[in-house]
């Protein structure tokens, strides 16, 4: 994990966060690696119901995949474990990012035990009519994906996070 007084050089990105009722979220996030279809943001929980689980998260967004990763850190700096959310329509603006949540989330612990939650959502969702066929296959296929390939997506994410961290690296040393 990157030092917060870090973050104090880093453009700011807006996380907009679609809702299947219709609400939307958004987070004041720092941009921490762009790249072809892939981006990195922190975000700071202080003060929001996400710090009871993470003070800090860093989160890894693809466009064209339907899930996303965030790295949960602790008050300490210490890794919380990671969390997949099934999602869909990720995209990428010049200061905004967008997606929509597809409420049924895994949650990676330390140890890499892999445990899905919010079914019980899911099934609301269906019930009440807000998650067409389109999105109820969509987590068909990434629950299938996400349970068999986890670990190496988790790779993946690492390896872009220490390529982003050293060109952050070699960009703070310039003259």
């Amino acid at each position: 994990m990157l030092d917060a007084d870090e973050s104090a050089h880093r453009a700011g990105i807006t996380e907009i966060k679609h809702h299947l009722d219709g609400r939307s979220q958004t987070f004041l996030c720092d941009l921490l690696l762009r790249g072809e279809g892939v981006m990195v943001l922190r975000f700071q929980a202080s003060g929001s119901a996400y710090a009871a689980v993470a003070r800090t998260t860093e989160a890894f967004f693809w466009e064209g995949r339907n899930y996303l990763i965030y790295r949960m850190f602790s008050e300490t700096g210490e890794l919380v474990g990671h969390r997949f959310d099934v999602c869909r329509g990720v995209r990428f603006g010049e200061d905004t990012l967008e997606w929509t949540d597809l409420l049924l989330d895994f949650f990676v612990t330390p140890a890499g035990e892999l445990q899905a939650l919010d079914e019980e959502e899911v099934a609301e969702a269906v019930a009440l009519g807000r998650l067409d066929l389109e999105g109820q296959a969509i987590l068909r296929d990434t629950r299938f994906l996400l349970e068999h390939e986890y670990s190496s997506i988790l790779q993946e994410a690492a390896l872009l996070w220490a390529q982003g961290a050293s060109l952050q690296a070699g960009q703070a040393h310039r003259p």
